[in-house]
C-alpha cells in the first residue's frame, strides 16, 4: 500500500488521466554521442512477466507510457551494438522517469547487465510529489489515524487547521490557497464529496 501525494500548478487535468500509472522515457546514443534511431527497448515487469516495447524515433528517443507501478527490467537491443540490460528498476505511482543509454559497439548477442541503478531522474514532469510507503503509514503517529496528515511530509505542504463546515483538514501547498487543493481517488476528483454521510474534504492531490 502506498499513497502518492502530488501537486502540479497547471497539470491537474493531465494528472487525473495518468495519476495511477507511470512512464519511462529516454534518449539512446552511440559511443560518439550520436543519436541511434530504430533501437528496440523492451520493458518487462519482474512480478507479472508482462512486457512492453518501443523503438527509438529519429531523434533517438523512446517512451513507454501507462505502466503499472512496480519492479521492472529494461533491455536495449540494436544490431551492431551490444545488448544492454538494466535490472532493479522501480517505478512509483505517477512517476515520469528518464533513463538514457550509451550503446557500445559489438555483437547483439553480447549483453551488458547492470544489477543496480541510481535513483531514476524525474525531469519529465513539473509535478512535485512524494510516495508515502506502507512502513511510514503504519509507523508514523497520526492523530486520529487521519491519513491526510501524511501530506505534510511533502515539501511545501503546510497544515491550515480544520474546515469548520465539513470538519475536514485544510492544507496549503507551496503558498497556494486551501480552496485550490483537491483530493483525487483512482484518478477521480472527490473534493467535498460524501461517503456514508462523512465529508471527504481533501487538502492535497492524493493519488
Amino acid at each position: 500500500m502506498s499513497i502518492r501525494l502530488a501537486t502540479a500548478w497547471m497539470l491537474v487535468p493531465v494528472l487525473a488521466c495518468w495519476g495511477q500509472t507511470a512512464q519511462i522515457t529516454g534518449r539512446i546514443t552511440d559511443p560518439g554521442d550520436m543519436i541511434v534511431p530504430g533501437v528496440t527497448v523492451i520493458l518487462a515487469n519482474v512480478d507479472t512477466g508482462i512486457e512492453k516495447s518501443a523503438d527509438t524515433n529519429e531523434q533517438g528517443y523512446y517512451t513507454l507510457p501507462l505502466l503499472s507501478p512496480g519492479r521492472y527490467s529494461l533491455t536495449v537491443r540494436k544490431e551492431g551494438f551490444q545488448t544492454m540490460k538494466n535490472e532493479g528498476i522501480t517505478l512509483e505511482i505517477g512517476q515520469a522517469a528518464r533513463m538514457d543509454f550509451t550503446l557500445r559497439l559489438g555483437s547483439v548477442s553480447e549483453t551488458i547487465t547492470v544489477a543496480a541503478t541510481a535513483p531514476l531522474l524525474a525531469s519529465e514532469s513539473a509535478a512535485v510529489g512524494q510516495v508515502i510507503g506502507n512502513k511510514k503509514i503504519l509507523d508514523l503517529p497520526l492523530n486520529g489515524r487521519d491519513f491526510t496528515q501524511l501530506a505534510t511530509l511533502v515539501p511545501g505542504a503546510i497544515s491550515r487547521g480544520i474546515n469548520s463546515a465539513t470538519d475536514g483538514p485544510l492544507l496549503s501547498i507551496n503558498g497556494g490557497r486551501n480552496s485550490k487543493t483537491i483530493f483525487m481517488m483512482d484518478g477521480a476528483n472527490i473534493t467535498n464529496q460524501y461517503y456514508d454521510g462523512v465529508a471527504l474534504t481533501p487538502s492535497v492531490d492524493a493519488i
